[in-house]
């Protein structure tokens, strides 16, 4: 018995480590929260403390994520040399006045 192999898209992936981070990002603060309160922190004090545990944790985990390239499209940049730029002239649509078109094509 043969198994399935299920395959993402980057933005299928992407969004999947984007969602992890959330729920990182909502487990730390929870736990920072609860820690502030008993150590004797008003309820206040303590949403604070959890809130920015999370947007600490989470502002972290995305800027990683871009660092290390995860969240960027994996298609590699073509050189500028590496690209013809041809030009045609069109007959415009208004006045019959012409129009140069560029068409960039990667080699």
């Amino acid at each position: 018995m043969k198994g399935t192999t299920v395959r993402f898209t980057p933005n299928q992936i992407r969004a999947l480590l984007v969602t992890l981070a959330f729920v990182f990002s909502v487990l730390v603060g929870v736990v920072a929260g609860v820690l502030a309160h008993q150590d004797q922190h008003s309820v206040p004090g303590a949403i604070l403390s959890g809130g920015g545990a999370f947007v600490t944790f989470m502002t972290l985990s995305i800027l990683v994520m871009g660092a290390l390239g995860w969240l960027s499209n994996n298609e590699p940049e073509v050189p500028a040399q590496d690209r013809q730029s041809t030009t045609t002239l069109t007959d415009g649509s208004r006045g019959g006045r012409a129009r140069a078109q560029t068409q960039r094509t990667e080699q």
